[in-house]
């Protein structure tokens, strides 16, 4: 039904592609009627096909259908169910169809009895949108899978043969039923393989037993030994070598192999020594010490000691990637010191666009009518950019046809491989033949099957040459029995071992008699030195190989690097004058400087304020100092000019914000701001009434004062007897909230 539905709208493709388009616009549009040549014109629809679109236009008056030209559309049709796309040309909405279906599948079989056609149901739900998808699939045969047996009963399956899709995902499933009572309860006889009798040994006679339960049909009877009856030399006089003595000849039973008569030893002479030369070691090759060996037998007798090869010192050239377009390297690596390739860099071509095996293709088959070749239209989406590529191929031909079988039609196949990303894509579609009916069994003989040695032969029978269904079954001959023939042995190698001598049949080539193993010679062991590693440059195990061979007992392995022993070298502070270091790194074991100490600048001084340590005199100079305050240590001393005489001495003012240089605040309950006077002058105080008793406690005389604002002005004038020694008073300020502000040009100090 699928196949009727695709070829009927292949037909209504056809046929839009060969309406007649006229009147056209530089823009596709369709500006007259084709049929009347009318201009009272509307767009109707638009269709879609092959990645085009195309606008369809409806005449008003003889409401016949104009096609305009086949668009490239601008969107990317979405490929999800969850996806949306619009058309910006035509503005049609498009959705995607593309279902994520799950693995597992909720599946409800009918009918399924062993005896008559079944029914299957399948549902299931997108993982991305939720929708849920069931079909049912009728009319489903069964097939043997497990034919019965003296015991067992018959054992069918049923299964859709093109499977059963949901969603866009094709399904294959299956169910299996046992048919009771469908035993044969006839034995199936294979037959036991008899074994002759040995010399020593006794054999047993042929047997059989039941291929399915196991059953003995046919019990086997023991043969009795026959005892030792022929003798023969089964080893040859051989000749002494120099460490190996020689032997004379051996005679054994031919029937058993028990030796009847023993060797005899033949002394060995010993050795012909030769000196082997020394070989002097290379930049890339391993040199060797003086040796002896036996120019007869060719024995080492002093081994010469490998002396290890000077080696390269491998640097890495840094492999470059390829890119969609240009070329790549693969990396490589070469000796610094003799310029040695030891892996080229080879060109990498570059990738272009690329598309995985397995990746999700789109097939757009367009099928003509008259069986002529189809063309077809194969999107993916690259690996590398995510872009959507395609191909177009025009070769697609009605290449053959697939017969009717026994019981189904025939069909008619387009197939074609395409090439995309790399990758080769393989397509068909098929077309129901309603010319090629079922056509029934076709007899075949199939021929009877002589008997081996221990398989059996087959009688003749028929069957169908079309569907292989079996017409006249075959019967079991039984198997012949084995032709012996001696295997020689083999002697052991110093890697390899040996095997005595064996029997098999000439026929089937069965071992009658197992080759027992001789063991090897074993190698002669050489130690490889071990190479201490260094901070930056790896060392090796020690190892060991086989003189002889040269084969690899014991491997070297490779000591990583020890890496730098990191010490830290302290930073160093910057003071005033001197500069400062930040902190750095070396290596204890080779000194090399894993962190570089970088230099600090000096921090210069921060000076405090300048304070008076030697008072002003009429006529003597006085001194101030200021200190630095990331050093104590570091001090700044100037004069202070002679007073001269009192009316031109300066007087300490405390004056308002406005006409200070500098203010200071007590911003916590029991800060203290001092002002010191050499002079029994007038001060002139701002601050709040809370302060004015703190005056009067130090025998402070208020002289005026004012409240701008509910601020207080005050002109204080000390007590004598509140002056000290050297003539200064001090005032102490202990509210929280006070203010004083100070003009620094009468050189007045604020001491806090």
């Amino acid at each position: 039904m699928k196949r009727i539905v695709q070829n009927l709208l292949a037909v209504f493709l056809l046929a839009v592609l060969l309406v007649p388009v006229t009147a056209l616009g530089e823009d596709g549009t369709v500006t007259k009627c084709s049929n009347c040549n009318s201009t009272n014109i509307y767009m109707n629809r638009t269709i879609w096909r092959n990645g085009k679109h195309c606008c369809v236009y409806k005449c008003d008056d003889c409401r016949q259908e104009t096609y305009g030209s086949y668009v490239a559309c601008d969107v990317t049709m979405p490929t999800k169910c969850t996806e949306k796309a619009t058309c910006p040309t035509c503005g049609k909405k498009y959705t995607g169809t593309t279902h994520n279906m799950p693995d597992e599948v909720s599946w409800t079989w009918n009918n399924a009895d062993g005896k008559n056609m079944a029914s299957v149901t399948g549902t299931a739900k997108c993982i991305d949108c939720g929708k849920t998808f069931e079909k049912t699939r009728y009319s489903i045969a069964y097939k043997i899978t497990t034919k019965p047996t003296c015991q067992l009963n018959q054992k069918v399956t049923y299964a859709p043969q093109d499977g059963v899709t949901l969603g866009g995902r094709r399904y294959s499933p299956s169910f299996t039923v046992e048919i009771p009572n469908t035993a044969t309860g006839r034995h199936f006889p294979i037959p036991d393989k008899g074994k002759p009798a040995t010399c020593t040994e006794p054999g047993l006679t042929s047997g059989s037993h039941c291929y399915d339960c196991n059953k003995v049909l046919e019990a086997q009877k023991e043969i009795p030994a026959s005892g030792h009856l022929d003798v023969y030399a089964s080893k040859l006089e051989q000749a002494a070598t120099c460490t190996q003595d020689g032997w004379t000849k051996e005679t054994k039973c031919k029937n058993c192999g028990q030796t009847v008569k023993e060797r005899e030893r033949i002394p060995a002479p010993g050795h012909k020594e030769v000196t082997d030369a020394a070989v002097a070691a290379t930049c890339t090759k391993t040199g060797k010490t003086e040796g002896k060996h036996c120019s007869v037998c060719k024995e080492v007798l002093v081994e010469q000691e490998t002396i290890p090869a000077t080696g390269h010192k491998e640097v890495t050239d840094a492999a470059v990637a390829p890119t969609c377009t240009k070329n790549g390297l693969t990396e490589g690596s070469h000796c610094s010191k003799c310029g040695w390739v030891k892996q080229a860099q080879k060109p990498i071509s570059a990738i272009g666009h690329a598309v995985e095996k397995k990746a999700e293709t789109v097939w757009e088959w367009n099928i003509p009518a008259d069986g002529s070749f189809a063309s077809v239209k194969v999107s993916a989406q690259c690996k590398n950019c995510n872009d959507t590529i395609s191909t177009t191929a025009n070769n697609a031909t009605y290449w053959h046809s697939i017969n009717a079988t026994c019981t189904e039609s025939g069909k008619n196949v387009y197939s074609i491989t395409v090439s995309l990303g790399g990758q080769d894509f393989y397509g068909e579609k098929e077309v129901k033949n309603p010319d090629a009916p079922a056509r029934g069994h076709t007899e075949v003989i199939d021929a009877a099957v002589a008997p081996t040695c221990t398989e059996t032969g087959k009688t003749e029978g028929k069957h169908c040459s079309v569907c292989n269904t079996v017409l006249k079954a075959q019967e079991v001959i039984p198997a012949l029995g084995h032709t012996e023939v001696t295997d020689a042995a083999v002697a052991p190698t110093c890697t390899e071992t040996g095997k005595t001598e064996g029997k098999h049949c000439s026929v089937c080539n069965e071992v009658l008699k197992a080759q027992e193993v001789i063991p090897a010679l074993g190698h002669t062991e050489v130690t490889d030195a071990a190479v201490a590693p260094t901070c930056t440059e790896t060392g090796k195990t020690e190892g060991k190989h086989c003189s002889v061979c040269n084969e690899v007992l014991k491997a070297q392995e490779v000591i990583p690097a020890l890496g730098h022993t990191e010490v830290t070298d302290a930073a160093v502070a910057p003071t005033c004058t001197e500069t400062g270091l930040t902190e750095g790194k070396h290596c204890s074991v080779c000194n090399k400087i894993l962190v570089m100490q970088e230099e600090i600048p000096a921090d210069g001084h921060e000076w405090g304020e300048w304070f008076v340590t030697e008072a002003a005199k009429e006529s003597e100079s006085g001194k101030e100092t200021r200190v630095c305050r990331r050093d104590s240590s570091h001090t700044q001393t100037r004069e202070i000019p002679a007073l001269g005489n009192e009316s031109n001495a300066p007087r300490l003012h405390v004056l308002d914000k406005q006409n200070a240089d500098r203010f200071f605040e007590t911003t916590q309950q029991g800060s203290t701001l001092r002002v010191v006077s050499e002079y029994d002058e007038v001060t002139v105080l701002t601050g709040t009434s809370e302060i004015l008793n703190k005056l009067l406690e130090q025998g402070i005389q208020i002289l005026e004062f004012v409240t701008p604002q509910g601020t207080v002005r005050v002109a204080v004038k000390p007590l004598l007897n509140a002056m000290g020694s050297n003539g200064k008073f001090e005032l102490s300020v202990t509210k929280q909230g006070a203010t004083l502000y100070v003009n620094r040009e009468l050189r007045n100090e604020l001491l806090l």
